[in-house]
């Protein structure tokens, strides 16, 4: 049995762990159980609440890699701001939005939908904001209604007049500042609504932004009549940009690290940390992709290129690094993979399809149901397989250099 060990990078981090790959193929009645299982719970999930207001386990985990895959996205740079008329070092922002609704306790569903969502699509059109994280939360300390407000994290930099201009033209245009007056008295529709600072000289910034984003506020154990009782929020409690969103960790072969790993630790700038299933090193003075060398640092490179554009990432798909140097189309070494893959489909759909003719006669209902599911997805499959092969291969020049 072949195990493979695995590098996870992250911000500052890097995370070993091993996959061990199956000892025995499911057999075609337990592919077709499985199946039958998985859509009976995808339907019983389906007439749960989507959004209960709290964040579940899972949920803060996707919330911790939607942080640190945008902090990857954001290296440092010098930015001039109009505020002081300096030039200062700028990576990410931590915008607060406050909705200032006297007496009148809203929920996260009616806020998203007439302030939050208007206001993302503001700054994804007009300000470049194409990576994002987002949280909603509750405001313990207000005594007329624990209003809602939100955290959102970016990295691009926002003048604060704008960001309180457009969030109270957003809350005027909702009727949520109807009943608020200035220190004057006069109605003029502008609050003081909006906070935002960039967050700098801090050591570790995943984890000053998940103090914020991962927290859950929600008291289910006081009674609703209780002065501190916090009500949930009756919708989505996080979200963040789609290309964050759609991708996972970079990850690859740990082999050729092993021994870099050991001579770092030996000069102390990386700390090692080692759990069950995994071993963690963390960087000192470093980001954890500095690491990477040869193919992954190319890799690595088109990864985050292409996720701050929003395109799909080409890991392990589009490029690889040739023994002469030269970058070359992965796809022509894959070309025999594809075909065992199609082949051995074949064969599992034929098994199946026979067996379905021979005795479907003794079939359940549901097995019935599960096995030509089963068939019309090994179909699905092997048509997209067709597909990839009839389509025309554009190769990069076998003689282009590596950047």
């Amino acid at each position: 049995m072949i195990i493979e060990t695995h590098l996870q990078v992250r911000t500052n981090c890097l995370y070993l762990y091993n996959v061990y790959p199956k000892k025995f193929p499911a057999s075609l009645d337990m592919q077709a159980k499985l199946l039958s299982i998985n859509e009976k719970k995808r339907e019983t999930l389906a007439k749960q609440e989507t959004y209960s207001g709290v964040l579940c386990p899972g949920a803060k985990k996707r919330i911790t890699k939607a942080v640190d895959i945008l902090l990857q996205l954001s290296p440092k740079q010098i930015i001039f701001n109009p505020v002081t008329r300096e030039n200062q070092p700028f990576q990410i922002n931590f915008i607060t939005l406050t909705v200032h609704s006297l007496n009148n306790e809203l929920t996260g569903k009616e806020t998203h939908k007439m302030l939050l969502e208007p206001f993302l699509q503001w700054l994804r059109r007009s300000k470049g904001v194409n990576s994002y994280v987002w949280k909603c939360e509750r405001q313990g300390e207000r005594l007329d209604a624990k209003q809602i407000h939100y955290h959102i994290t970016t990295n691009v930099f926002i003048h604060y007049a704008e960001l309180r201009a457009k969030w109270n033209e957003l809350q005027r245009n909702a009727g949520y500042l109807d009943h608020y007056y200035n220190d004057e008295g006069i109605n003029d529709g502008n609050p003081n609504s909006t906070d935002v600072h960039a967050i700098k000289k801090i050591k570790n910034l995943t984890g000053y932004i998940l103090k914020y984003m991962a927290k859950n506020d929600l008291n289910t154990s006081l009674p609703t009549n209780h002065r501190d009782y916090v009500a949930p929020i009756g919708g989505k409690v996080w979200d963040c940009s789609k290309n964050i969103k759609s991708v996972d960790y970079y990850t690859t072969d740990a082999g050729p690290y092993s021994s870099a790993i050991c001579a770092l630790i030996e000069k102390k700038v990386m700390q090692a940390k080692h759990a069950e299933h995994c071993s963690m090193y963390k960087m000192l003075n470093a980001p954890a992709h500095s690491i990477l060398s040869g193919t992954d640092k190319l890799d690595y490179k088109n990864f985050i290129n292409n996720l701050a554009s929003g395109k799909e990432s080409t890991k392990n798909k589009d490029v690889v690094l040739l023994p002469d140097g030269s970058v070359n189309s992965r796809r022509m070494i894959n070309e025999d993979l594809q075909e065992k893959t199609k082949r051995a489909l074949q064969v599992k759909f034929k098994m199946l399809k026979d067996d379905l003719l021979n005795n479907g006669f003794y079939y359940s209902v549901e097995k019935m149901s599960s096995t030509k599911q089963l068939l019309s997805r090994i179909k699905r499959e092997l048509s997209e397989l067709t597909e990839l092969e009839a389509t025309k291969r554009v190769h990069l020049r076998p003689d282009l250099p590596l950047p």
